[in-house]
């Protein structure tokens, strides 16, 4: 008997490359309060396969659900950078409300890039001007690391 934990996120089990092998698509549940309350927490996805006896991630196989995925988190960290989710008009001042929103946005970006490759380039797009950078910065690393997305081939 085969247990999976798929934390809070689920899955979704379909066929995504049609090759009669289904996948299940699901989040990274380990980016649960990782940089902010379970509540504002986003999670890069994952996608797992059933080999007839244990799971694999074959997320990297996905590039364009990757992509896809990366890009909605980009264009949610610049619908908050808008101003255009809450009603208190964003700051790069360091007591701003939404500091964990942004970077749980942030980090499940950079972890899409990373398995797309594209780290130096995610690196370089993130825009986080808080008097909390380097300790920001040093933390992510530290935990994209520790989650594996810095091993990836």
């Amino acid at each position: 008997m085969l247990n999976h934990f798929w934390g809070n996120a689920g899955y979704q089990l379909s066929d995504l490359d049609a090759d009669g092998v289904p996948e299940f698509a699901t989040r990274d549940d380990s980016f649960a309060y990782a940089f902010a309350a379970y509540a504002v927490s986003r999670y890069p996805i994952a996608i797992w396969r059933y080999d007839g006896q244990s799971m694999e991630n074959v997320t990297r196989e996905f590039p364009d659900l990757i992509y896809s995925d990366a890009y909605r988190h980009w264009q949610e960290f610049e619908r908050l950078r808008n101003s255009e989710i809450f009603d208190e008009p964003y700051t790069d001042d360091t007591a701003y409300i939404y500091q964990e929103y942004e970077q749980a946005i942030l980090a499940a970006y950079l972890a899409d890039k990373y398995l797309l490759g594209q780290e130096a380039d995610g690196w370089q797009r993130v825009v986080y001007r808080r008097g909390d950078r380097d300790q920001f910065f040093a933390e992510l690393s530290s935990f994209l690391s520790e989650t594996g997305y810095t091993d990836l081939p």
